[in-house]
């Protein structure tokens, strides 16, 4: 996903898709993970870093720009 963010990025389009993948996996991956039998074989914190991942790559792909994570970080 990172690398097709990479070249999509300067390209300045998106497949539709490849923006419907982003968009279902964006939202599947933390519901499916979240589910009670799930096998959670790290800690939790693991888990919320790849949602924060997921989420970062979907808002570059569809809006263009850092995450709302970088810019909370850069306010004062």
């Amino acid at each position: 996903m990172r690398g097709y963010v990479a070249v999509q990025g300067e390209a300045g389009w998106l497949d539709r898709e490849a923006a419907e993948v982003f968009w279902y996996v964006e939202w599947f991956v933390p519901q499916w993970v979240s589910r009670p039998n799930f096998p959670r074989k790290l800690a939790p914190e693991h888990y919320e870093q790849a949602f924060d991942d997921l989420r970062d790559l979907a808002i570059l792909l569809f809006v263009g720009n850092e995450s709302h994570a970088t810019r909370q970080e850069q306010t004062p």
